[in-house]
């Protein structure tokens, strides 16, 4: 499924999405959900400010399993491109 739409509404209303994305590693492929501010969509990537890492994170589009745009808003820390 495309989630671009849901990344780009959310970046420009200034809102926060939870990603759910599979991560894949030498053994098997692990799915996370994490809370993000997103930034830019480009060549196949968002870019996006996590929480729970407390940085900005490049996630693969194609891995993304499932996005839902949050009540919350953000203060950006970059300009928002999207």
């Amino acid at each position: 499924m495309d989630w671009t739409e849901t990344i780009r509404e959310a970046g420009r209303q200034h809102r926060r999405v939870r990603i759910r994305f599979a991560y894949p590693d030498a053994e098997q492929v692990t799915e996370y959900e994490r809370e993000y501010e997103p930034y830019k969509i480009e060549n196949g990537q968002v870019h996006v400010y996590s929480y729970y890492r407390g940085a900005f994170r490049t996630l693969e589009l194609d891995q993304i399993k499932n996005v839902q745009l949050r009540p919350e808003s953000f203060e950006p820390r970059r300009p928002v491109e999207l």
